[in-house]
């Protein structure tokens, strides 16, 4: 047993293969080291990409859609109600206001994924965190990050 710091530790079983199992997580986490350094660096480029009126209508309509029905009024509205909601946590969201953030592709990123993680809802607790990790709200932080990284690159100067 390996000590780490603040009470931690580590626990190596001794087996025939110990040698093998250490190189995979070690694979394993350059694969997901490499990740990181690319999620880093797109974060950056986004607080480099202003946004205006165009692109935050354009960007938070693919994050929260219309419905493909014409006639639901409903879906609409509550895409609508999605889409204010994320453009009030843009201009008023934690630390976007911050120099080098406010105004940013970034906060409007972090205004989608402040209003999905931080929004009341008439849901269970248990619920609620299902769905921000595994469901709907994860969803919709995916399809936030994975639009962002494509107008990134378009709107990039």
């Amino acid at each position: 047993m390996r000590a780490l710091g603040e009470g931690k530790t580590v626990r190596v079983t001794h087996t025939k293969n110990v040698q093998e199992r250490l190189k995979e997580a070690q694979r394993v986490l350059g694969i997901i080291r490499d990740e990181f350094a690319e999620i880093e660096k797109d974060f950056n480029k986004m607080a480099e990409v202003e946004m205006d009126d165009d692109r935050l209508g354009v960007y938070f309509g693919l994050v929260f859609p219309d419905p493909v029905d014409p006639d639901d009024r409903r879906g609409a509205e509550r895409a609508a109600k999605h889409r204010s909601w994320a453009g009030y946590f843009f201009a008023n969201g934690k630390d976007n206001r911050e120099y080098g953030v406010d105004g940013t592709l970034w906060a409007a990123y972090n205004g989608v994924t402040e209003y999905i993680d931080h929004r009341k809802t008439q849901q269970s607790d248990e619920r609620r965190l299902r769905s921000l990790w595994f469901g709907n709200g994860c969803s919709i932080k995916a399809r936030a990050f994975s639009v962002a990284r494509e107008k990134m690159r378009g709107w990039s100067s």
